[in-house]
């Protein structure tokens, strides 16, 4: 009970010593314990110190810190327990070497120490020190022995006690600074600025000095500043540079006992002369090509020119714009780049003094044929400067062969000229220059040309007239009726023709007719073209015959076609598939019946399994051969009708549709398939290993199902990893049953057949995946895959084992990575890299095939087939990347 009381006591002493702990370190906070000192101009601190730590029995140094340019802390964690506890701290300014008269310190201790010291000492330079002790806390100012220089200070503060609860120790050196004897004031510093009038081409100078009352000024302190440049270390004149800107001269000195001082002044230099020379120009002419004239160039500036554009230039004679440019240059080089220049730019057009060319007037008079021929009438003139030359002829052309002729009539600037009554095109041409000869080829031309063609008086072709009456059909060809005349001067020669061109197949012929001026001529009932051709000549013989007569031709062509022309009407076409056929039903229509009818299903023709036809409604039974090949195949159906009265009369309607394999049948035929094989595998082998491999076709099963519930919600990729999954799951039944087989757990005939079943499987798997990939693209890698995959199958029956691994290697990693491919194409992944690589691929394959038939290790058959089906896949797979 006593020893409960006693420890009750001690935890109430425990709690009284942590309150009043916290009273005190906030009572005497550091930032309430700093004072704001305000020093001299003159007064200097010391430019360094070092920490030296006493004895610590316990408790350790923390930190040293530096507050507000002033203070420095250290601080000393303590502990638990009532442990003696020692705290030194030994602290060294240094100084400039600088006699002081007074020493200036400020510090400040937190604690609950039984005993607390604080000791200073002062070290001069002749190594004799002044010392206190037992300082307490606050601003103290400490006399010093102006005679002498110090050197350094040492502050020692002693924290000595015994504890009882944990807490922190602080001291804090606030302000230490020292005051030098006699001279307390900066030294005064001048600037002035002399010979210069604030122009480039007189900067002037700045002249500094400067002078301190107290003592003197210390050489080695000062410096000089030109536009923020260091430029000097004494006192004296400077040069003000004669850029045109404001420029400034700041000046640093001190006194011989370190009191600083600083100086600056400004000076705005300016341009002597910021005015570009002037130039003016005047135009003495007309602007024309007889009288160009010249420009007449003045220049001046204040400064004098040291490029100078005065002076006289002649313009060019010739015609167009004439570009003349002037640049003038003052005489300012007070400094680099003073001079100015201005630049004038003068154009002066010179255009034609003459620039319309002679005047030529020609006209014909006359009808236009051999009764009338008519006359040319022609007159030339020049209002500007005249006519120098003048050239006329006429030349003749005829129609008839008689001769073309040219004449030349003078150089006359009037006159008239007869036309024969020769028939043909006559035409005059006048050629004619003006006398303007100012410049070279300064002349104009003109050239004026009429041509008039004399015809005959009877100048009509024969007319021919032909028309068909009948209706176009084999059961009524009709006939052609035809009339010829010619009103001007009758027919000499009439010429008809028939031409059949024959549609069914027989034989062409042509066959003449009686030349009379009207007739008809019935067409026979065969199928084709027949065309009638009539060719007439007039009785026009004026002149020559052959020259003066005119001909005519016509033709008329009809086809005569079967009476029944329309193909089939095809409507209502249902398509319905399911796993294993295709029901195909639509209704058809002829004039003459339904003949055959063919099945393209994605342009591969099918044969129906069966027929049946109610009436005009048809239904055809295909075996569904693209369940794996095509989510959506098309189907196009050639109807013919039974119209065959002569070879090709038959006509053809065609129906076109899609059809869309059901998703889950697919995922159901491919399980039916798996379901058929491990029945297979229950039937032949024995229960331990229709277990073993079973599992996995279990597993394979459960894939599918789960990659079909993916595609159908959306998740087209992940569909596609579990489609892989059961493909996966397959192939290790492959890899298991050919194992076993190996070491005849299995026999032969089964192992074939469980290998053969899981090829048509993993390829079903494949074909799958390339149309739940949504995408023709899709479909077709797939279909590669599959190729590639069963080539792999052909290399591993038909080569040896022992040097087929390369060749197996690639074929895999080439089927892999197509299968990589898809799944990206599904995910809309940029596959074009994918495909170069395994094109690469395929080429290495493709050498090694090479290799191996050089080596005699394949054979010719074996090599071709190989190479076959890499080919095919490299064809393909470029055809997908041109799409």
């Amino acid at each position: 009970m006593k020893k409960l009381k006693f420890n009750k006591f001690l935890f109430k002493i425990k709690i009284l010593t942590l309150m009043s702990m916290f009273i005190i370190s906030f009572s005497f906070s550091p930032l309430l314990a700093y004072k704001d000192v305000q020093l001299g101009v003159c007064d200097i601190r010391p430019y360094g110190y070092s920490l030296v730590s006493g004895e610590r029995i316990s408790g350790d140094l923390e930190s040293v810190y530096e507050n507000d340019d002033n203070a420095l802390g250290i601080q000393a964690a303590w502990y638990w327990g009532g442990a003696y506890f020692d705290f030194y701290v030994n602290l060294y300014f240094f100084f400039d070497e600088i006699q002081c008269d007074e020493l200036y310190l400020d510090f400040f201790a937190i604690n609950a120490a039984q005993t607390q010291t604080t000791s200073i000492v002062v070290y001069y330079t002749d190594g004799t020190s002044d010392g206190t002790s037992q300082k307490p806390n606050g601003f103290h100012v400490i006399p010093l022995d102006e005679s002498r220089s110090i050197q350094k200070v040492w502050v020692r503060f002693e924290d000595r006690s015994y504890i009882v609860s944990g807490g922190d120790r602080y001291f804090f050196v606030d302000l230490i600074a020292a005051s030098p004897a006699g001279d307390d004031t900066p030294p005064i510093i001048s600037i002035d600025y002399l010979d210069g009038d604030g122009t480039d081409a007189n900067p002037g100078k700045w002249n500094v000095y400067a002078s301190d009352p107290e003592s003197r000024i210390d050489e080695d302190s000062v410096n000089v500043w030109v536009d923020g440049q260091l430029v000097g270390f004494s006192l004296g004149e400077y040069d003000v540079p004669n850029i045109p800107a404001l420029h400034a001269i700041y000046v640093e000195a001190e006194n011989v006992i370190g009191c600083p001082s600083t100086m600056s002044a400004e000076i705005r230099i300016i341009d002597d002369d910021a005015q570009r020379p002037t130039i003016s120009y005047s135009y003495n002419g007309d602007g024309t090509d007889n009288d160009p004239g010249v420009i007449i160039i003045s220049a001046s500036d204040a400064s004098g020119l040291y490029i100078d554009p005065s002076g006289t230039y002649t313009v060019p004679g010739s015609l167009g714009n004439h570009g003349f440019t002037f640049s003038a240059t003052d005489n300012d080089n007070d400094r680099p780049d003073d001079r100015l220049t201005r630049t004038i730019s003068v154009s002066i057009n010179i255009v034609d003094d003459d620039d319309t060319p002679p005047e030529i007037i020609v006209q014909y008079i006359g009808d236009s044929d051999d009764n009338n021929p008519g006359y040319f009438e022609w007159s030339v003139s020049d209002s500007d400067s005249g006519l120098s030359e003048i050239n006329i002829g006429v030349t003749f052309n005829s129609p008839e062969g008689l001769g073309n002729y040219s004449i030349d009539l003078g150089s006359n600037v009037t006159g008239t000229w007869n036309l024969p009554n020769s028939l043909g095109n006559y035409t005059i041409e006048i050629v004619a220059k003006d006398s303007d000869s100012d410049r070279p080829n300064d002349a104009l031309t003109s050239t004026a040309i009429v041509s008039n063609l004399i015809v005959d008086d009877d100048n009509t072709p024969p007319d021919i007239d032909i028309q068909y009456v009948g209706s176009g059909f084999d059961n009524d060809p009709g006939y052609f009726d035809w009339i010829v005349s010619d009103a001007d001067s009758g027919l000499s020669e009439i010429n008809i023709t028939i031409n059949y061109e024959s549609t069914e197949g027989s034989t062409n012929y042509t066959i003449p007719l009686d030349g009379t001026e009207s007739g008809t001529w019935n067409l026979p009932s065969n199928l084709g073209f027949y065309t009638i051709t009539i060719s007439a000549r007039d009785n026009d013989d004026d002149r020559t015959l052959i020259i003066d007569s005119l001909t005519s031709e016509l033709s008329q062509e009809q086809e005569i076609v079967d009476d029944d022309v329309n193909p089939p009407e095809l409507s209502n076409l249902v398509i319905s598939p399911d796993i294993y056929e295709i029901n195909v039903t639509f209704d058809a229509t002829d004039y003459s019946g339904i003949g055959e009818v063919y099945f393209l299903i994605n342009g591969e023709l099918t044969s129906p399994l069966s027929k049946v036809q109610v009436e005009n409604t048809y239904s055809y039974i295909l075996k569904n051969n693209w369940l794996f090949k095509s989510r959506t195949p098309e189907i196009v159906i050639y109807v013919e009708d039974a119209d065959n009265d002569r070879p090709n009369d038959t006509l053809t309607s065609t129906l076109r549709g899609v059809f869309q394999n059901v998703f889950f049948q697919m995922h159901e035929y491919i399980i039916w398939q798996i379901e058929q094989l491990k029945i297979y595998i229950n039937e032949t082998l024995n229960e331990h290993l229709a277990f073993c491999l079973n599992k996995k076709l279990t597993r394979a099963q459960e894939y599918l199902y789960e990659a079909f519930e993916y595609a159908e919600n959306g998740s087209v990729s992940c569909g596609l990893y579990h489609d892989a999954l059961a493909k996966l799951m397959v192939q290790i039944v492959e890899f298991k049953t050919e194992f076993l087989n190996w070491f005849d757990c299995i026999e032969d005939e089964h192992a074939k057949y469980i290998e053969n079943s899981i090829h048509e499987i993993r390829n079903n798997i494949v074909m799958l995946m390339g149309v739940s990939s949504g995408t023709e693209l899709g479909a077709s890698l797939a279909q590669i895959e599959v190729n590639l995959l069963n080539l792999g199958d052909y290399v591993e029956d038909h080569v040896n084992w022992s040097y087929r691994y390369c060749l197996m290697f690639f074929l895999k990693t080439a089927a892999g990575m197509i299968e990589k491919a898809l799944i990206m194409s599904s995910m809309n992944l940029d596959i074009d890299c994918k495909l170069y690589c395994v094109q690469c691929i395929l080429e290495f394959s493709r050498c090694t095939v090479s290799c191996l038939l050089n080596r005699g290790l394949l054979s010719q058959e074996v090599a071709d087939t190989i190479l076959d089906v890499i080919t095919q896949a490299l064809e393909d797979l470029g055809l997908i990347q041109d799409s």
